[in-house]
């Protein structure tokens, strides 16, 4: 008889890449959870890329409008 109950071994796992790398940030958190990312470097790789295409878009949006 089965009681419908699963679980995510990856959220288990989660504890352990944390602790490997230090104190990380929310967001890195948070695509670790998420699975974006496996490792608190990885996250960080992703957020420096985020904030980047930000840039470059708020430059082109600035140039246009100017």
């Amino acid at each position: 008889m089965t009681t419908g109950i699963e679980f995510d071994e990856d959220r288990g796992n989660y504890a352990k890449r944390i602790q490997s790398g230090g104190n990380p940030s929310k967001w890195a958190t948070w695509l670790i959870q998420h699975g974006f990312a496996k490792t608190q470097s990885g996250a960080q790789a992703i957020l420096v890329g985020l904030a980047v295409v930000n840039l470059i878009i708020c430059f082109m949006v600035i140039k246009y409008f100017l």
